[in-house]
């Protein structure tokens, strides 16, 4: 049986569920961009951060040990004055970094969120959901065209894919 709803009715309801859609899309597409790496991937950028932490911190220290000779460590005011800001919260995670490297990856490495999907995994995903959503929002389009052949004006999301637009425009000149 045909519908018997009022065609400008029916092109909202479809914009509707088009828009839906899209929104549906861009969520599962944020939602994989923002999933966790594999435990490999975060191990490795673990271990990344922690040795930059300790070189940057082992290069802002080169130097500051010569002139001490055989002074005694324990005597605080024999050292540089550089060392008074060692302790500072800024610096103190280069300084266990470079101190405590291991322990530090092993106890870090257990707060990790188990689970995650590999980067080729996570890219694949986001360009298969970026393609579905490059047709649905070519189909928004043809539906604004058709409505706007009829007379009815529907307006465009402001955040709708120019080329998806362009697309549509496109094709309908070549008609």
């Amino acid at each position: 049986m045909p519908s018997t709803k009022n065609p400008a009715v029916q092109l909202h309801d479809e914009l509707d569920a088009l828009r839906l859609q899209v929104r549906n899309l861009k969520a599962k597409i944020a939602a994989v961009r923002n999933a966790p790496a594999s435990p490999d991937e975060q191990h490795a950028a673990l271990a990344g951060w922690i040795d930059s932490q300790a070189k940057s911190f082992a290069a802002d220290m080169a130097g500051q040990f010569d002139g001490l000779g055989t002074q005694s460590l324990n005597d605080f005011s024999l050292l540089p004055p550089v060392w008074a800001d060692t302790l500072l919260p800024s610096r103190l995670s280069g300084l266990l970094c470079f101190l405590l490297r291991d322990q530090l990856h092993d106890k870090l490495a257990n707060l990790l969120p188990h689970g995650g999907t590999s980067l080729d995994k996570r890219l694949s995903a986001i360009a298969t959901l970026e393609t579905e959503l490059f047709s649905v929002e070519v189909q928004e389009e043809e539906l604004i065209t058709q409505a706007e052949s009829f007379g009815i004006n529907l307006l465009r999301r402001a955040d709708a894919d120019p080329a998806a637009i362009l697309s549509v425009e496109i094709l309908a000149s070549e008609h």
